[in-house]
């Protein structure tokens, strides 16, 4: 299934494939949120999507059909009224109407304690959920970035023996590799 219709339905997008009337309206509401998703989101550069509203040879299921373009390839997914009736489907609304008016106007999401707090004003539960994954994902990365920072700093003093801190005193450092790849003390 199309991701972003997905985040519809949970957002709080209500489709009706009952009618020939409702699959169309049903189709235009969906095309209308996925454009106006693809806008809000431009710097991702999403493919364009085109939403129609189909029936089965003898008219009388409807779904809706949902086409991305990316690179010269085409995605579908495809609505059926059957989904509409599925457990599946219940769980996506139920999780939309929990959500409905959770998140209101001001609200923000906090992460972090004192001088470390971040802040990111929300209007959605979705960009809450957003935001926060963004910053854990940095967060996951500054380890690294910390001991990559580290050993520049090695490099640059010419202090490549591994550890942070003053240099070792004399004598410490015997049974120890010496920094040198091709050199050992004797006893190490």
């Amino acid at each position: 299934m199309d991701e972003e219709t997905l985040h519809a339905l949970v957002d709080g997008l209500e489709l009706n494939l009952d009618s020939s009337d409702d699959a169309h309206a049903s189709a235009e509401r969906l095309q209308a949120l996925l454009s106006r998703e693809k806008r809000q989101e431009s710097r991702l550069l999403a493919p364009p999507v085109t939403v129609t509203a189909q029936s089965d040879e003898a008219g009388e299921h409807w779904h809706l059909r949902i086409t991305r373009h990316l690179h010269g390839n085409q995605k579908v997914s495809v609505i059926t009224s059957d989904f509409l009736k599925s457990a599946d489907y219940r769980v996506l609304s139920d999780v939309s109407q929990t959500l409905r008016g959770l998140v209101g106007e001001g609200a923000e999401v906090r992460r972090g304690e004192g001088e470390k707090a971040r802040i990111m004003p929300v209007g959605s539960f979705r960009e809450a959920m957003k935001w926060l994954l963004a910053d854990a994902e940095r967060g996951r990365f500054a380890p690294a970035l910390q001991e990559a920072g580290r050993d520049e700093r090695r490099a640059a003093v010419g202090d490549d023996d591994g550890r942070d801190g003053p240099p070792p005193a004399e004598g410490a450092d015997r049974g120890r590799h010496c920094g040198r790849p091709d050199l050992h003390h004797a006893d190490g």
